[in-house]
């Protein structure tokens, strides 16, 4: 799967960086220094939070936009009434749908999200770090929205899984990884 790939990339450039810190320390260092202290510390300075997306704390927003006709469904005879130049205006409904842990693993997702069309994008502020996605309302009547916002968030609750099928094992692991090389470079 693509998406196993792709976090496996950031895994591995992940453990390349812990390899990396622990091969560039001077040997009498590495021979003399407290094992469990400088363990723990590699641990804190690399641990990450496997990405967590609260589902439950949803929240919606939503703008008006201009919207070219050729952007509209085929239904729509927009089309055929409309100049090519002219616009209709448009509610945009836009989800958002705050997580936690590794931003960089969730780009990493998210890239291949768009590559299927889930269209997504991140927001991130002080109060809050979120994936938003956008369903326009075509119909003016809330039933595309309805159909739509729900079908979105079951394709990003999928991928989002399997992010965390693919990433706790190796934060599980990290420990003993760690450990592992530490002992490797003090032999």
């Amino acid at each position: 799967m693509l998406h196993a790939e792709m976090v496996i990339g950031v895994l591995t450039k992940h453990t390349r960086q812990i390899e990396e810190a622990i091969h560039q320390e001077p040997e009498d260092y590495i021979l003399n220094v407290n094992e469990i202290e400088y363990i723990n510390h590699l641990v804190q300075q690399f641990a990450f939070d496997c990405p967590r997306i609260d589902f439950d704390a949803q929240r919606a927003s939503r703008y008006e936009m201009q919207l070219l006709p050729y952007r509209y469904p085929e239904q729509f005879p927009l089309h055929f009434r409309l100049g090519p130049y002219e616009t209709v205006p448009t509610w945009v409904i836009v989800y958002h749908l705050p997580f936690t842990g590794s931003t960089e693993l969730l780009r990493c997702a998210m890239d291949l999200w768009r590559s299927i069309d889930l269209e997504v994008s991140l927001e991130e502020n002080e109060e809050e770090k979120a994936i938003c996605f956008e369903v326009i309302d075509f119909h003016n009547n809330g039933v595309n929205i309805q159909r739509q916002g729900p079908n979105m968030m079951n394709s990003i609750r999928f991928f989002s899984g399997a992010i965390i099928n693919d990433v706790e094992p190796y934060c599980t692991r990290l420990l003993v990884h760690i450990e592992e090389l530490f002992k490797a470079r003090k032999k």
